[in-house]
C-alpha cells in the first residue's frame, strides 16, 4: 500500500516538474537510445526497471542512508534526546542520500534534478516508515518501468 501511495505523489510531483522543462531531453536519453539499439527492449527493460533500481537502491538507500542516518545519530545523542537525535538522524540521512541519488543521474536542467531529488526522498522516507528494503527497491522499479514505456511506444 506504501509504495502506491509513495508512487502516485512522486509521480505527481515528476511529470509537474518535467512539464516546466520547455526543451532539452534527460541527461541519460541519448544512452538509453543507444542501449535501445544494442541490446533491445527486453534487456533495456531488465537494465533500465529492474537491475539498476536495485542497485541504486543498494547504495543509495541502503549503504548511504543507512550510514548517515546511524553516523548523525550517534552524534547528536550527545547533544539532544534520543529521540530528537534519531529523527535529526533520519532526515539528514534521507536528505544527503537523495541529493547524491540525483546528483548521480547528472541532469543539466534544474527541474530533471529536482524530480530525481524528490524520488529519492520518496525512497529513502518510504525505507525509513516502513523499515523493509524492498518498498523502495519496489517503489524505483515501478516508476522506472513506467518511463520506460513511452520510450517503447512513444
Amino acid at each position: 500500500m506504501w509504495v502506491g501511495i509513495y508512487l502516485v505523489v512522486q509521480l505527481a510531483i515528476k511529470f509537474a516538474l518535467i512539464s516546466m522543462v520547455s526543451h532539452g531531453e534527460a541527461a541519460n536519453h541519448q544512452a538509453l537510445e543507444q542501449m535501445l539499439a544494442e541490446v533491445g527492449p527486453v534487456g533495456l527493460f531488465l537494465l533500465a526497471a529492474m537491475f539498476a533500481p536495485l542497485a541504486e537502491e543498494t547504495i543509495f538507500r541502503f549503504a548511504l542512508f543507512n550510514g548517515v542516518r546511524i553516523c548523525v545519530s550517534f552524534v547528536m545523542r550527545l547533544v539532544a534526546p534520543v529521540e530528537r537525535a534519531r529523527a535529526i538522524g533520519a532526515w539528514t540521512g534521507i536528505v544527503v542520500s537523495a541529493f547524491l541519488f540525483a546528483a548521480a543521474h547528472q541532469e543539466t536542467q534544474f527541474a530533471l534534478f529536482l524530480s530525481h531529488f524528490v524520488m529519492g526522498i520518496a525512497a529513502a522516507h518510504l525505507y525509513y516508515k516502513t523499515g523493509r528494503f524492498a518498498a523502495p527497491v519496489a517503489l524505483h522499479m515501478s516508476n522506472n518501468a513506467l518511463a520506460f514505456i513511452p520510450m517503447l511506444f512513444g
